[in-house]
């Protein structure tokens, strides 16, 4: 019977040019290489003359995974072909990643193509879970892919909070003007948050809700009570995290890109006095992690507020 995947396999055109980018920009540790000819190569690649460079690389600390070999056939050389997800073949090798954003940046920063920025499943309802995933290419053409889980997802995004939580501390602490914390506070969630396109308060005057400090596109400076998320939000005093803004009555469109939204409440002194709006382009965006730590820095504004 089958032990175990000993190796994933690919057909390379340049072995030093290809193992330069598996371990230099993939970051692979580099095994080792040999030279394959001799009636026995010949008969196992089924080619008269066959002779090919191997080279073997594996990911840092993960022993039970099996190594990538690339082959580089010098005699007869191999043709490129047109690589293809939807042709029958060994479509992608695909490499887990702790941080898949940052890899995705860094990665196109050194010039590797990309078939899309990264894109979120939800498969949990097959028992996958939730994944964040993103396609890309070697020097060959040959399609790799990075994937990163969700469970990793949280642990970066509460880690990054945690970083917001520490700066927006230290930026207010001894400061006492109100739409100052605020506009910092809007400026520090925007660094530290993810796939993100709005993010500001709606202050409580004049029995209405105004536009206060930001970071976004411009946006609607009044909303009635009741009227929207934030108006939503801001009467029932609970907050509203939203999956998907275009099923929710009477949303309010600021950005047409927005999909989700999730609002606080800012309650001093026994009553609400504003709420925290933020927008992403991504459809179920706000996570419990997020109401979590997007509640501790409201703990943090309502402190400085009263």
């Amino acid at each position: 019977m089958f032990k175990s995947v000993a190796h994933i396999g690919l057909t390379v055109k340049n072995l030093d040019a290809s193992v330069a980018f598996y371990r230099d920009v993939l970051g692979l540790k580099y095994l080792g290489e040999m030279f394959m000819d001799g009636p026995e190569t010949e008969k196992l690649f089924d080619k008269s003359g066959c002779c090919a460079r191997v080279a073997y690389l594996k990911a840092h600390g993960s022993e039970s995974v099996p190594p990538v070999e690339l082959i580089e056939f010098t005699s007869p050389q191999a043709y490129k072909d047109v690589p293809s997800l939807f042709k029958t073949s060994i479509s992608e090798l695909c490499f887990e990643s702790d941080d898949i954003d940052k890899e995705y940046k860094r990665l196109s920063g050194m010039g590797v193509k990309f078939i899309s920025e990264p894109q979120d499943f939800d498969s949990t309802k097959y028992g996958f879970g939730k994944s964040r995933a993103v396609y890309f290419y070697d020097p060959d053409g040959n399609i790799l892919e990075l994937i990163q889980s969700q469970d990793d997802i949280e642990v970066i995004k509460a880690q990054k909070y945690e970083l917001a939580v520490c700066e927006l501390k230290d930026r207010t602490e001894g400061e006492t003007d109100l739409n100052a914390n605020l506009a910092n506070a809007a400026a520090i969630l925007k660094k530290y948050m993810q796939d993100i396109n709005w993010v500001g308060f709606y202050l409580f005057k004049e029995n209405q809700l105004v536009l206060g400090p930001f970071q976004g596109l411009a946006a609607v400076v009044r909303i009635e009570l009741g009227n929207g998320v934030c108006g939503t939000a801001f009467e029932k005093n609970q907050i509203m995290n939203v999956p998907d803004v275009h099923g929710f009555p009477g949303h309010i469109a600021c950005d047409l890109s927005s999909r989700s939204e999730i609002v606080l409440p800012i309650n001093v002194n026994g009553r609400t006095a504003a709420v925290l709006d933020i927008d992403s382009p991504l459809l179920s965006r706000f996570t419990y992690t997020d109401e979590k730590y997007l509640s501790e820095i409201v703990n943090i504004i309502q402190d400085i507020w009263a």
